[in-house]
């Protein structure tokens, strides 16, 4: 009546078994009569109940009698999955023989598991992620709008970019990049690597993106130097002269003379716009400049007789001669003490007159142009020169923005020629200038390069109509490609998702100098798969549960004895898919008689009678049983097991993808395991409950589907579902 635990109720049973009965042999006979009838009629009822396939508890007592109808139970399945593997890059042709192994322990702890790869493959380094031909050629064209309504593109940029408004680039587009136009920069908007740049203008032509390249950062901004050209010579002096511009020198040649305008003086460089030729040399001789008055004269003494005024076009002259309009007298008491020159309808802040004080220089006409190539003759219209050192980044190709001073007109110049002497240097550009070199800004050379976003990637579908054409593969990799070869298709699009299917090669079609052809045959939809998002991963092999292990003895043969059998006294043997088995799977053993390895047959085959073939049987205790199908050759412990595998059951299933990265011990070629499918098909030996109903559909149905009911069953009869 007092309350008790479970310990101590177990301790009172015992003590009360085994207590004396106080020397009463009437009381101890009943006790072990009763001892006996429990016993007795134990066995009597669990013989009785294993004897029928609805009342069995024990699993081998379920084989005997499903095998009365035929019938083995399914047996365990290792798990598995298609896996692709990396070689080292340049490899070649390369043979990863069966058994590469790969290990996977889970977050929980507990021994790992390995797997194995089912099957001998050919890899070659160039299958490891081929590509379809064209897959980084992005030919759609940008959106840049019309020149009018200019759209905004995102462009790919560095850590050190820099572009703001107001910036001029080179959007260069076309075959090679030579086409191009220069355009400034209306708003930037910058991103994490990317920059989303509206430029001033659009675009009068398409530009792809792949071709698409916008040259940014000029390594400096110059002025080109004055060149003789027409209407304007540019003279090297002896000596340098007090000069601005706008003033006027006296120039003579051997058979001209003229007073000339100064358009632009530096040191001893002279431009000056004359109304004659000349060419050679020359002598210069500077005027002296002389103030206008508040009525726009210029008043001198009585020894000046000639004034000269700078105007829009020309010079103009005024001098005196009888009745002269543009000369009034200056008096003092009746006596003229000097003269007042009037501009000649020019409005002049000053006039220009010859000075005793000032001496005429020699002075070399400069040529036209310069020639910087020897192949290419002189081009005026082409050629620049800059003093001073040229830019670091100054090379041929290089590109620069040329601004006109005069209306802010822009436009893109190459570098096609580039040549240099003492303090200055020479750019043959591939197009004209434009404009005069002095009245121009340069900017460039554009040291920095911007492609488009996406400019690599094809938006194509990869595979239209499960076809793919797979280029940059070497004649000795296409030989591996034949029909019925797996492959993992694997995708990874801009915005992180990604992709992997299972496909297989239906057939082949090669063609000199093109991309190999590959029709598929996949149960995935690559609808929508891009080319330049996805790569076929050609050196796929199926990776299976299991650890291979050594030989094993299984005995020795005898002709005299009809059929033999042997235990093969380990556990766990790894169970692989095999289509021609009525379980699906078959035991991953090799059988050899004599050295020599025999095929597998069913055990319900009967049409394996007499065969040379083996056959195995499951046991109670997880292990196989080899049956012989025919006579064995008398020898002494012939019968081996070459190779086997453990490792099977449920306990392989479900590993997530991604967790086999690399081969468990360092192989010389195989760098990396890419498996994107989970692990499946492992499963444990037919339950017992399964038997009731497994062994007698089999007799029912002999194996044939001839309802649905029967084709269920047989689905669900492969070990692996």
């Amino acid at each position: 009546p007092r309350p008790e635990s479970r310990g101590q109720r177990t301790t009172r049973l015992i003590t009360q078994y085994d207590a004396a009965a106080d020397g009463d042999p009437a009381w101890e006979i009943a006790r072990a009569f009763a001892r006996a009838a429990h016993v007795l009629l134990g066995h009597a009822n669990a013989y009785a109940n294993e004897g029928y396939l609805r009342t069995a508890t024990q699993w081998d007592t379920l084989r005997r009698l499903a095998a009365m109808v035929n019938y083995q139970p399914g047996p365990p399945a290792s798990a598995s999955t298609v896996v692709a593997l990396s070689l080292v890059a340049g490899a070649g042709t390369v043979t990863v023989q069966k058994g590469l192994a790969a290990k996977y322990t889970a977050p929980t702890g507990g021994a790992p598991l390995i797997f194995e790869t089912l099957a001998p493959l050919d890899a070659h380094s160039d299958l490891n992620a081929a590509r379809v031909a064209d897959w980084n050629v992005n030919a759609t064209p940008l959106p840049l709008g019309p020149l009018a309504s200019p759209l905004a593109a995102t462009w790919l940029t560095g850590p050190k970019t820099e572009v703001d408004p107001g910036d001029l680039v080179v959007l260069a587009f076309g075959a090679n990049g030579l086409s191009a136009r220069a355009r400034s920069v209306a708003d930037v908007t910058k991103g994490n690597g990317t920059a989303l740049i509206l430029l001033d203008r659009g675009m009068d032509a398409p530009v792809i993106h792949a071709e698409a390249r916008m040259w940014i950062n000029p390594d400096d901004v110059r002025v080109g130097e004055a060149r003789t050209g027409a209407g304007r010579i540019v003279v090297e002096t002896a000596s340098a002269l007090s000069l601005a511009v706008g003033d006027l020198v006296f120039i003579k040649s051997d058979s001209t003379e003229e007073v000339a305008e100064v358009l632009a003086a530096i040191g001893t460089q002279i431009t000056l716009q004359p109304r004659q030729t000349y060419s050679g040399t020359l002598t210069v001789l500077p005027l002296a400049p002389l103030a206008t008055d508040d009525r726009g004269f210029v008043p001198t003494g009585l020894k000046v007789f000639h004034m000269y005024f700078a105007g829009p076009n020309e010079v103009g002259h005024t001098h005196i001669f009888s009745g002269s309009p543009y000369v009034e007298e200056i008096t003092a008491d009746t006596e003229i003490v000097g003269w007042r020159y009037a501009p000649i309808g020019f409005s002049a802040a000053r006039g220009y007159t010859f000075s005793d004080g000032t001496d005429a220089v020699t002075a070399t006409i400069q040529p036209a142009t310069q020639q910087v190539l020897a192949q290419v003759p002189a081009d005026a219209s082409r050629t620049v020169t800059f003093t001073g050192k040229p830019p670091k980044s100054l090379a041929l190709g290089a590109w620069y923005v040329a601004r006109s001073l005069s209306d802010g007109a822009t436009r893109p110049l190459r570098v096609a020629g580039i040549s240099s002497g003492p303090g200055v240097y020479h750019i043959l550009f591939d197009a004209a200038v434009g404009n005069l070199p002095d009245q121009t800004e340069f900017h460039g050379p554009m040291k920095d390069s911007l492609a488009p976003q996406f400019f690599d990637r094809n938006p194509n579908a990869v595979a239209a109509g499960n076809v793919a054409h797979l280029s940059g593969l070497s004649d000795t990799a296409q030989l591996l490609l034949k029909p019925g070869r797996q492959m993992i298709i694997s995708r990874t699009t801009p915005d992180g998702i990604t992709g992997d299917a299972l496909a297989s090669i239906a057939s082949v079609t090669r063609a000199a100098a093109a991309p190999v052809q590959i029709a598929l045959t996949t149960d995935a939809d690559l609808t929508g798969w891009a080319a330049g998002d996805t790569v076929f991963r050609l050196n796929a092999v199926a990776l299976g549960h299991g650890e291979g292990k050594g030989p094993r003895l299984l005995g020795s043969g005898d002709a005299e004895r009809p059929l033999q059998a042997f235990p093969l006294a380990v556990k766990d043997i790894s169970h692989v898919a095999f289509s021609a088995a009525e379980a699906g799977v078959i035991p991953d053993i090799d059988v050899a008689v004599d050295g020599v390895v025999w095929p597998w047959r069913d055990y319900v085959d009967v049409t394996a009678e007499g065969a040379k073939a083996w056959s195995p049987v499951l046991t109670e205790d997880g292990e196989i049983t080899v049956h012989f199908r025919r006579r064995l050759p008398t020898g002494s412990n012939n019968v081996t097991v070459l190779r086997h595998r453990v490792g099977t059951g449920v306990a392989g299933s479900g590993i997530p993808g991604f967790n086999f990265t690399k081969p468990s011990k360092k192989h010389p070629q195989v760098i990396a395991i890419h498996q994107p499918f989970v692990t499946s098909g492992g499963a444990d030996r037919e339950p017992v409950a399964a038997l009731r109903t497994s062994a007698p559909s089999r007799l029912a149905a002999n194996g044939r589907a001839v309802s649905l009911r029967d084709f269920e069953r047989l689905a669900a009869s492969n070990a692996s579902l």
